[in-house]
């Protein structure tokens, strides 16, 4: 066996001669007279399992390849039965095969075995007697082929094609093939079902396609035949009426099929696809879209005019047209006269019976009571007086009544007419209508509102115009009374101040021939006093009137406030300290020098000092301060601070610069005043380009000057100007 086995080595026979050898070794019994080394060498490469029995089925010799396929080795399988140990499960299956293989010489055949392992699986059997050259059966010689992956392959194969004829039966789509004669051979049920609905006859397979198509379809299918069949793709789209009496839309293709063994055409295969819901769609769309152009239009159209009666008129017309009715009418409903008014119609009517402007009275039916439901009317035929002449009564059909509202008021109604009185109106008409409704009554209502608006503004025009003339007259008026005012004070203060400058004069020259007693001395004094007020009260109302009318002149000068404001202050030194009051000067010794109105300046100090000797109580203080800054602003300022324990009440304060204008009891030393002097301190100060502020609280009142250090330039001009 070794020995075998070594030559078995040393010759490789290669596979593909081994068919050939086989059969020569079952043509040509001789071939057992061969040496058994090379009969052996042979079994061993063929790519099978072969197993061979003596004639009561005991295995006598086992091959390599039914060692991988069983999974038995040789020394374990020689020597056993071949149906005990490959097909025990039916045993009486094997023992009939070798029965009947010595009856017929060989047997084929597809048998379930058994592994080792204990595992099953098919095998295709081949098996032949061996007979000595006496022609004497001496045992079997059976080849075996592990069928299992041939199985599975036939078995997807069929799942397969169940799969696809389950599909091709059940698609959607109408499926024929059809071989070069114009023969059907093959067809799915949905093809049959549309045959049937659209030619009333069922699909035979093996029929002449011209017998089954009518007629006027027989050419047009020929010509796509044709060009189909030459190798081209062929797709369209058609319009089929069915027997059923309805229409139908396919998409058809027209495929050739190739023969791929013989590389010719086979046929074609006809696909038709139903799309009639897709056409429905998309001319509903275009349909749609068609409507909702004509609607744009309209509205643009009645958006151009703003005039209800030139609105309604035009949409009588466009209506019409649109909607393809004999007859349009636009009433408007006026609650307040309980009538129905006809405002627009179209065609118009000619001759004397002309419906516009006509008042049909509103009558209680049903008619009305929808309409004033803002309900869509629908009624035929208007000889019964069931409408109410509410519908012109010189066209009888099928009307439609859409209301015309606003929001949920009715305004009136749309009344639309077709002759046909067996015309109904879908619902998809009566809601495009009732759109195009709505846009007209957006219409009026915009249009009234412009009217109402225009009316308005004619009358508030009006009105303003009125009050612009009752104005300018009362402001000439005052302009004039502000004139007289000026010429009274100038004439006035000039026809006094002579008189006063005599009695001045008369006074002085009594003071120098009078004898000195005491008590003509006192009258003296006090008829100075008086005159001295009564000139100061003249100037400054002459100062204020020169103020006010841009007359007043101002002259810069430099000034060295440390020197100069000691003689501005020191009056009022000797004032306080008769009033048992106490007047402190803060005022630091670097000041720079100030271009300023001396004068004007001399006169704001002096009257922020009187009234705050004026105002202060015995005992209390005053405080006058004088500060440069120059962090707050670019320009430089002097800031002048009177303040004085005296309050001025918070209602009482934004008042005090009024002219004329005088704090209630608050002159502790009844000196009384005109009330003058803080309105010409901001009068002056608005012409030095200076401000003044003032706030009062805790028991003291404060007032705070501030005056540039240097002039601007205008200022400069201006004082120029006047000093030349």
């Amino acid at each position: 066996m070794q020995n075998l086995q070594n030559k078995v080595n040393q010759n490789a026979i290669s596979y593909k001669w081994l068919p050939q050898i086989m059969s020569a070794i079952e043509k040509n019994p001789d071939f057992w007279q061969t040496p058994i080394d090379l009969q052996v060498l042979l079994l061993e490469h063929v790519p099978n399992a072969v197993i061979a029995t003596d004639i009561e089925g005991n295995i006598i010799y086992w091959n390599r390849f039914a060692q991988e396929i069983f999974q038995w080795k040789s020394e374990e399988a020689i020597g056993k039965n071949i149906c005990k140990l490959l097909v025990n499960d039916n045993i009486q299956l094997a023992e009939a095969t070798l029965l009947n293989l010595k009856q017929s010489e060989w047997w084929q055949g597809e048998l379930v075995v058994q592994r080792k392992n204990g595992s099953f699986f098919v095998a295709e059997v081949t098996n032949a007697i061996i007979r000595e050259p006496n022609a004497q059966i001496e045992g079997f010689v059976g080849i075996y082929i592990d069928a299992t992956e041939r199985k599975q392959a036939e078995m997807a194969l069929k799942q397969s094609e169940a799969k696809l004829q389950a599909i091709f039966n059940n698609s959607l789509q109408a499926i024929v093939l059809i071989d070069q004669e114009q023969r059907i051979q093959a067809f799915n049920k949905t093809a049959n079902k549309w045959a049937e609905r659209i030619y009333n006859k069922p699909l035979c397979q093996g029929d002449a396609i011209r017998n089954f198509l009518l007629p006027e379809d027989c050419q047009k299918f020929h010509q796509n035949f044709q060009r189909a069949i030459q190798g081209k793709f062929i797709k369209f789209e058609q319009e089929l009426q069915g027997f059923d009496g309805n229409s139908y839309w396919f998409e058809i293709s027209y495929d050739p099929v190739l023969n791929e063994q013989e590389a010719s055409m086979k046929g074609v295969v006809v696909n038709c696809r139903d799309i009639t819901y897709r056409v429905q769609a998309e001319a509903s769309l275009e349909h749609k879209s068609q409507r909702e152009h004509a609607l744009n239009r309209f509205t643009r159209t009645l958006r151009s005019y703003l005039d209800v009666e030139t609105i309604c008129s035009i949409a009588a017309t466009e209506i019409s047209q649109m909607l393809q009715v004999e007859h349009v009418e636009i009433q408007q409903y006026l609650p307040t006269k309980q009538v129905w008014l006809t405002v627009a119609e179209y065609p118009p009517q000619t001759g004397v019976l002309n419906n516009l402007s006509v008042e049909v009275p509103d009558v209680d039916n049903e008619v009305t009571r929808q309409l004033k439901q803002l309900e869509v009317v629908k009624h035929k035929d208007i000889g019964s007086e069931e409408a109410g002449r509410l519908m012109n009564p010189n066209y009888t059909g099928n009307w439609l009544l859409v209301p015309l509202h606003f929001q949920q008021s009715l305004w009136g109604s749309l009344s639309l007419m077709k002759a046909s009185l067996d015309y109904e109106w879908h619902s998809e008409q009566v809601e495009w209508i009732s759109a195009i409704a709505d846009q007209l009554a957006l219409a009026i209502q915009q249009a009234q509102l412009y009217q109402q608006s225009s009316a308005l503004n004619a009358y508030l025009e009006s009105q303003v115009q009125e009050r612009t003339a009752e104005l300018q007259q009362k402001v000439q008026e005052l302009q004039q009374l502000n004139v007289l005012k000026d010429d009274f004070l100038s004439t006035v203060s000039h026809e006094l101040r002579t008189p006063l400058a005599n009695m001045k004069m008369a006074i002085q020259m009594l003071k120098l021939v009078a004898d000195s007693s005491d008590r003509r001395q006192r009258y003296l004094d006090i008829l100075e006093s008086e005159c001295a007020r009564e000139t100061d009260l003249i100037n400054d109302l002459l100062d204020l009137q020169r103020l006010e009318v841009a007359n007043y002149s101002i002259s810069l000068e430099k000034i060295k406030l440390q020197d100069w404001l000691l003689s501005i202050i020191e009056p009022f030194l000797s004032r306080a300290q008769q009033h048992k009051q106490k007047l402190a000067v803060n005022m630091p010794a670097d000041l720079p020098l100030l271009d300023t109105d001396k004068t004007s300046l001399g006169r704001i100090i002096a009257e922020l000092l009187h009234n705050a000797c004026k105002y202060t109580p015995p005992g209390n203080e005053i405080i006058f301060s004088v500060s440069c800054a120059s962090h707050l602003t670019a320009q430089p300022v002097i800031n002048f601070t009177i303040s004085n324990q005296a309050e001025i009440p918070a209602q009482e304060l934004p008042r005090i610069f009024e002219k004329f204008y005088r704090v209630p009891n608050a002159d502790p030393w009844k000196q009384g005043g005109t009330g003058l002097g803080l309105a010409l301190v901001q009068q002056l100060l608005d012409k030095m380009e200076g401000t003044i502020d003032v706030n009062s609280g805790n028991g003291w009142t404060t007032f705070i000057v501030q005056i540039p250090v240097s002039p601007s330039q205008q200022l400069r001009e201006k004082s120029h100007r006047i000093l030349h």
